[in-house]
Order: C-alpha cells, then structure tokens, then sequence
C-alpha cells in the first residue's frame, strides 16, 4: 500500500529509480524468514519466492539483478551469522552439501522463471565467518577459513554449474575499510585455501560506522592492486535528517563528517560514486544504496526512520540524482568540503593572526 512520488507524481517506486539512472537491484535472500518461536527467529519476508518476484519486476524496466545470499533465516553481519533453522544441527560436509544444494536450487528457480540473477553473492558481511560456529572465524576455531572455504567454494561452484552462459558474475562481500582486515581475510581465502572463482570484492561502507572517505579511496586502491579484483560498493548510505528513534543522530553525524540532510545525503553519496569512479583502470564498478524505498511510518523508528532517500510522504529526495552519475562526472579534484578553522578570540585594534591553511576534502575522499 506504500505510494512513491517524484516531482509530486505518483509513480511505481521502481521505475523511479530507473528514470534516475538506477541500473541494478540487489535482492537479498532468507532460507525460511518466517520461522519462529524459541528454536529460531526470522527475519521478515524476503524469501525465495519475493526475490523472484522482485527481480522479474526490476528485469521488466531493463536493470540487472545482484542476489545476496545470507544462508541464513534472519540478518547476518559480522556480528551473527545465524544457521537457518533446517541446517541447525548440521555440520562438516552435510553443510558443505547445504550450500551447494540451496544455491543449486534458487539458481535453477531463477533460470525457469527467466530471471537469471546477473550476478551472485555467496554469503553476506563475512568479516568473521558465515553459518556459525564451525565456519567462525576466531582463534579458538583454527580450521575456521578452511572450513570457510569448502562452504564459499560450495556455494560458487553451485552458481557456476547453474549458469550455462557463463555471465553470472560472482562477490564475495565484507563490511568496512580496514585494508588489514581484507588482507587477512584475502589472503588466508584466496593465497592459502585457494578460493579464487570469483569476480568481485563487495564493500559495505557506512561513513558514520567505518572509516573516512580517505580511507575508503585508499583501501579500495590497495585491494585492486593487490588481488586484481574490480570493486563494488554493495552497501552505503546516509541519514536526511537526525532522529533519536533512527539509525543516526548528531554523534553519527559529526562521524560522517555531512550534514544529516537531504544535502548531506547526496554529498555522501556523490563522494562515493567519485571515489569508485576515480579508482585505476575502471575497476570502482558502483554503488548499492542500503535501503532506497524505506519510508517513515509514524512511530516505528529504526532504519527507515531517516536511512532512506523518500520523505514521509514518499517524495524522492536530492539523493535520488546521485544515481544519475556516471564515469565521466567524477571531478575528483573539487572540494566537497572545507573544514572551518578553529575559532578565534581577538582583541580589538590589536593584529589578527589567521590561520596559515585549512582542510579541504575533496571529492575523491
């Protein structure tokens, strides 16, 4: 029953972001997010079947389709990395079998209904593993990226064996910009364990949780160097207003280094998009919002409370531009911020001595 304008007109939300330049959606996928009761929690409704649904839609207006995998019932990030209720009490090469077969299986429903995802993402935020504990990845779990790799390699050659074109392409997904993380995790996958089948490196980058413009710029540079691998933004955002019952208030804000506003949100935005657009050799492919269509309802609170880019009324905000962008916008050398310096306490008639310089960020982070 949700309604979305642009311009004050009543449109279809998806075609919205179509006329705005959105080319790809990203559909995440729950085994059996309805479960529930002591034994296992659900997430919501994004199942199998409404991703199918979803992304017959977003094919009908010609964009592209990401699935995200959880492999999961419920959200999974670096901090939970839930089994699905019919996996718990699964383990070792069953697991293993787990993977292949669920991928397999969306693959194949996908290829029927003529919507062949165009690309895969085998596992979600995998900072510290997927389908804990035995793929934890902890000191006290030493087989933890062994095992990790056997589920990860499961779940790419399940996407390979589905894909009898061979153009699905493939990601494997981390949040944050600590390059040290990344060569960890990299290394230990792809050097030792040999999980190397896929195509691109995804990226959450939140500004108000992990990190500086600058260092996504210089995390995302050195990763290209090293693994050779193009890179995607598969998660940002940014608040349009504070709110004590959202995702962001003033600490969040003052983090995020822009304005909680629909400006501000765009500018987030517009220094993502020339980030990746800055990257060598066309390797910085673009960005996913996390989460476009979510609109304020009353008192609800939480991630849609300020974290979309509608309004309560459902009106695209400055934000949708931004998905307008391509290559050969980015103007990396443009200010997209000058920091004011300190304040100053002057004595009347007396010389003022000003600041030799500030700090300018510029639109490249």
């Amino acid at each position: 029953g949700t309604k979305f304008y642009d311009n004050g007109i009543e449109q279809d939300g998806l075609t919205i972001l179509k006329n705005h330049g959105v080319n790809w959606i990203r559909v995440r996928i729950w085994n059996n997010p309805y479960v529930v009761g002591p034994e296992g929690v659900g997430g919501g409704n994004t199942d199998e079947a409404k991703a199918i649904e979803m992304a017959k839609r977003a094919k009908a207006l010609g964009m592209k389709v990401l699935v995200d995998f959880h492999y999961s019932d419920f959200w999974v990030d670096p901090g939970q990395q839930k089994k699905p209720d019919a996996w718990k009490n699964d383990s070792g090469d069953k697991l293993v079998d787990d993977v292949y077969a669920y991928t397999a299986k969306v693959m194949q429903d996908f290829n029927a209904q003529g919507v062949t995802p165009d690309m895969v993402q085998v596992g979600n935020e995998l900072n510290n593993g997927m389908l804990w504990p035995e793929a934890q990845l902890t000191e006290d779990n030493p087989n933890g990226y062994k095992f990790l790799a056997k589920l990860l390699n499961a779940g790419l050659q399940a996407v390979h064996d589905n894909d009898k074109d061979n153009k699905v392409k493939t990601m494997i997904h981390l949040a944050g910009v600590d390059v040290n993380l990344y060569h960890t995790f990299f290394d230990n996958l792809i050097v030792k364990n040999k999980v190397n089948d896929f195509d691109i490196i995804g990226m959450s980058f939140y500004p108000f949780w992990h990190g500086t413009f600058n260092d996504l710029k210089e995390t995302t540079k050195k990763l290209i160097q090293d693994f050779k691998k193009p890179i995607i933004l598969a998660e940002t955002a940014h608040a349009w207003r504070k709110s004590k019952n959202g995702f962001i208030d003033e600490a969040q804000e003052k983090i995020a280094g822009f304005a909680a506003s629909p400006l501000g949100q765009r500018m987030v935005l517009d220094m993502d998009n020339t980030i990746m657009a800055s990257l060598p050799d066309k390797m910085g492919r673009g960005i996913y919002y996390w989460e476009p269509l979510c609109i304020p309802r009353g008192d609800e609170g939480g991630w849609a409370e300020n974290m979309g880019i509608l309004d309560e009324r459902g009106q695209a905000m400055e934000a949708i531009h931004s998905f307008e962008f391509v290559r050969g916008d980015a103007k990396p050398e443009l200010p997209a911020k000058i920091y004011k310096p300190q304040r100053l306490t002057v004595q009347v008639h007396q010389n003022v001595q000003l600041p030799e310089e500030v700090k300018v960020l510029y639109r490249d982070g």
